[in-house]
């Protein structure tokens, strides 16, 4: 079981992001979902949490539903592509501190 999450920063005139999902099941895509995300973000960091946050909920329900069937899931991964999300997520909150060359 595979989700892939994807968001477009600030493309509505309101300057709101768009998160698009495909859930994977072996070669199939099975489940793909596209909304307006409902707040919007300061960058594209947060606008790729807020994806995978409106999505964690569908990533849960697949999962339950595919263990309730009698399959067992061995791997259940959400992958994204923004580089300064996966830093933070992997270092937490240390890595989103000020960027090189800005002023204090």
């Amino acid at each position: 079981m595979k989700w892939y999450v994807d968001v477009a920063f600030a493309v509505y005139p309101n300057m709101k992001s768009h998160t698009g999902a495909v859930f994977t099941l072996g070669k199939r895509a099975i489940i793909l979902d596209s909304t307006k995300q409902k707040s919007n973000a300061r960058n594209s960091t947060e606008a790729e949490l807020n994806g995978i946050d409106d999505k964690i909920r569908k990533f849960f329900w697949s999962k339950n539903f595919i263990v309730n069937q009698g399959f067992k899931v061995k791997v259940n991964v959400i992958y994204q592509d923004n580089k300064s999300t996966m830093k933070l997520a992997q270092n937490g909150k240390a890595s989103s501190g000020k960027r090189p060359g800005t002023l204090t």
